[in-house]
């Protein structure tokens, strides 16, 4: 069985946003968390932080017993006296593998409340096509960021 070694050129980013202190981990991360600003700015959502919840799965065999989201948002739904304050959670993605598609499994077995939202680039195919439908089965959307990046000018 041959071993698969991915050799990922992210580019962690260290800035301050808003005055707040983020170490993100590549910078579609970085990106994300700007459009997230923007969004807060204009008062589409309430609330984002990155890395905040861990959450900590059942024993199950060959798999990593905890996991944090990239992003936690916070958003207000609907209108006068039946709003709602809903919470989710974004996952920044370049490219997916099998275990994040594990991941989303877990998150939905263990935690079923728990919204989670993922976040892509662009729209592949081939492989990457196949993950995305298999992920589409446990997130509640998915989002290509790179099209609201060029909308909203963040570079």
């Amino acid at each position: 069985m041959a071993v698969i070694h991915y050799e990922w050129r992210n580019i962690p980013q260290h800035v301050f946003i808003d005055g707040r202190e983020f170490k993100f981990k590549s910078k579609i991360e970085y990106k994300w968390a700007q459009y997230l600003q923007k969004l807060l700015e204009l008062e589409a959502i309430d609330f984002w932080d990155y890395e905040t919840t861990t959450y900590e799965f059942a024993e199950r065999y060959r798999t990593k017993r905890q996991y944090t989201p990239d992003f936690e948002v916070h958003e207000t739904i609907g209108l006068g006296s039946g709003k709602i304050r809903h919470i989710c959670f974004h996952e920044v993605k370049t490219a997916l593998r099998q275990t994040d598609i594990r991941r989303f499994k877990l998150m939905a077995a263990d935690f079923p409340k728990v919204t989670m939202v993922l976040i892509l680039p662009t729209c592949r195919t081939g492989r990457q096509s196949i993950l995305r439908g298999n992920a589409l089965k446990y997130v509640e959307r998915v989002v290509y960021c790179n099209p609201l990046f060029n909308k909203f000018g963040i570079r």
